[in-house]
């Protein structure tokens, strides 16, 4: 179903709902990892979930053209790029944590990249991006030692944010 559905941008794939399969098996088990942690080590764990969970591969490596996953997706897949790490992640921190969360398409030392950024309510130092006079922290979650609050390029240029 997923290779065959309409190549479509990737903001609506990144706001679609996830399964009542993925609800029902992946939830659970993120939440008993990340319940009774602050916003901060809660998100932190959800990195570190979404960058070791597969590896990482560009679209044009694995498929042959750019191509998009929906949340579901990436967690069905042993492969994925940034696009898939970044729309998977703020799915699971908006939908587990509550958070308002951002993607961040920028120019970066090897060229393209999209990456998140999440609003927290605890207070952080870090890196962070203001937006629609909110401040928000980034997160990189095609990193496996990147932390919340830290950028992991020495380029970085924002091209665009899309609300999520």
């Amino acid at each position: 179903f997923y290779f065959e559905y309409p190549h479509v941008e990737w903001t609506y794939k990144a706001k679609s709902a996830v399964s009542d399969y993925m609800r029902a098996g992946a939830y659970p088990a993120i939440r008993r990892k990340i319940d009774g942690l602050s916003q901060i080590d809660a998100a932190n764990e959800i990195l570190r979930f979404v960058g070791t969970s597969r590896e990482y591969r560009t679209d044009d490596q694995n498929w042959g053209f750019e191509k998009w996953n929906f949340p579901d997706e990436s967690c069905l897949y042993e492969y994925g790029d940034c696009d898939d790490y970044a729309i998977l992640f703020c799915k699971l921190v908006e939908d587990l944590l509550g958070l308002e969360t951002v993607l961040v398409s920028a120019e970066v030392d090897n060229g393209s990249h999209l990456t998140t950024a999440v609003r927290f309510t605890e207070p952080l130092e870090g890196d962070k991006l203001l937006y629609n006079g909110k401040t928000f922290y980034f997160c990189e979650p095609t990193s496996t030692f990147t932390k919340v609050g830290q950028r992991c390029w020495n380029k970085f240029e924002v091209k665009t944010i899309s609300e999520f």
